[in-house]
């Protein structure tokens, strides 16, 4: 799975595995909150660093998600 640069700028792997894994696996999960749109947000502002839409409204945001998930560590992501 691809993405194209000139109709969806800034689409990279983390938007493509949102679209094409989460939101697949989770369409018939029942939550009181939707953690859907925190998780595309997060994938949009990782494919607007990803790919360095430094004009976008969003970049400075981008870059400190970013920086925060380099910052806290691999280990504190995934539970070690």
């Amino acid at each position: 799975m691809f993405a194209d640069e000139d109709e969806e700028p800034g689409v990279s792997g983390a938007t493509l595995a949102f679209r094409h894994v989460w939101q697949v696996i989770h369409m018939t999960a029942r939550c009181h909150e939707d953690p859907y749109l925190k998780v595309e947000r997060f994938a949009e502002l990782a494919g607007i660093r990803d790919t360095w839409q430094t004009e976008d409204s969003a970049w400075d945001e981008a870059c400190a998600q970013a920086e925060a998930l380099m910052f806290w560590g691999l280990e504190n992501w995934i539970g070690c």
